[in-house]
């Protein structure tokens, strides 16, 4: 005999009437749902966004992200990009080439920076290891602070995020014991969308902001990486601009 399925939690007016606020306030989804989890309530981020959707809630335009007084109202949206380390291994030979992990003898990649900045903000904000931390491999630090980045966030954008900086950050979130992953987020992958839309010779950062014109990162090499690993203080410094 099949049971009848659990029915939903109804919405109690305590509830919609906070999220009718996404209407007439600049706050986004996830503030509304942090309020809402401080007064008692239950209910996921996902099950507030998807309420407020279903019910057709539109932010108007005094409230939506643009330049002027309107910025930073609507969804969290957060431009960030992280930097690792070199991953030292033990191998017989050059060239293309399988490396099992067991060729790392305990070594792993940590950050050794991330940078971020709000849509439309001119602020960045950059977090780098100290050299102690460096030499010890220990990014709990800054992970912790980009933990808390990624939980304030409605939508990521970053290249080859998907990839690359979102699931390193999190096995970097797994690695240093956090209890839980952060809020759920959309994600914004630069390099999907260019591959998505467009038939270019290449679709690296490098080549697309040269293409386009616009500022590029510093030149520099794996020796950068290298020093930063001993903790030298100014390949740290230098990391962090860029990274910037």
């Amino acid at each position: 005999m099949l049971r009848k399925s659990k029915a939903a939690k109804k919405w109690d007016k305590s509830e919609l009437k906070v999220i009718r606020e996404y209407e007439s306030s600049d706050k986004s989804y996830r503030t509304l749902h942090k309020e809402m989890v401080a007064a008692g309530s239950s209910r996921t981020f996902d099950a507030v966004k998807a309420k407020g959707y279903s019910m057709g809630l539109e932010k108007p335009n005094e409230y939506t992200l643009g330049y002027g007084p309107g910025v930073g109202y609507g969804p969290e949206i957060t431009l960030f990009d992280i930097e690792t380390s070199l991953i030292p291994a033990y191998i017989f030979d050059t060239g293309k080439q399988y490396v099992g992990y067991k060729a790392f003898e305990g070594a792993h990649r940590f950050m050794l920076s991330w940078s971020a900045k709000k849509l439309m903000s001119p602020d960045c904000e950059v977090q780098v290891l100290t050299p102690e931390e460096a030499l010890a491999g220990d990014d709990s630090r800054i992970a912790q602070s980009l933990w808390d980045l990624f939980d304030r966030s409605d939508i990521l954008v970053g290249h080859n995020s998907k990839r690359f900086d979102v699931p390193t950050a999190n096995a970097r979130f797994l690695e240093n014991n956090f209890p839980g992953p952060p809020s759920s987020y959309d994600q914004i992958d630069t390099y999907v969308e260019a591959k998505r839309h467009f038939k270019l010779l290449s679709y690296s950062q490098d080549y697309i902001t040269k293409m386009l014109h616009l500022p590029n990162k510093l030149a520099t090499d794996h020796t950068l990486w290298r020093k930063c690993m001993e903790g030298d203080p100014e390949a740290l410094k230098r990391m962090a601009k860029y990274n910037k």
